[in-house]
């Protein structure tokens, strides 16, 4: 069987700090948006305290992507860069029907 090398998208990120500090450890938080080259829709991933750069990298999307979880890379975004934009209930309901899943009333995927 032949291995297949597949290229991990780079994505640009839009980086803001939380409002609140984290209960964990008392610090505010980098939140981290992209939008993701696999669905279309934003996610949002943590980023680590803000006493620190930003933690960017490889991540996975955990979307509604029809060939299942998917990866991407995080990099610095443009100066300047909006924030990504959520499709919303409906344009995830159609993409939901395409990929011939659904969610349970918590929102787990199911197949």
């Amino acid at each position: 069987m032949a291995l297949e090398m597949q290229t991990i998208p780079e994505v640009p990120v839009y980086l803001r700090k939380s409002q609140r500090p984290s209960l964990w450890d008392g610090q505010r938080q980098w939140v981290v948006y992209v939008q993701c080259p696999h669905c279309g829709d934003r996610h949002n991933h943590g980023g680590g305290p803000v006493s620190e750069p930003p933690d960017l990298g490889l991540r996975g999307s955990h979307c509604l992507y029809p060939e299942g979880d998917a990866d991407y890379v995080l990099v610095p975004g443009p100066e300047g860069m909006e924030k990504p934009k959520a499709l919303g209930k409906l344009a995830l309901r159609k993409l939901q029907k395409e990929a011939d899943l659904s969610f349970s009333k918590r929102g787990a995927l199911h197949g």
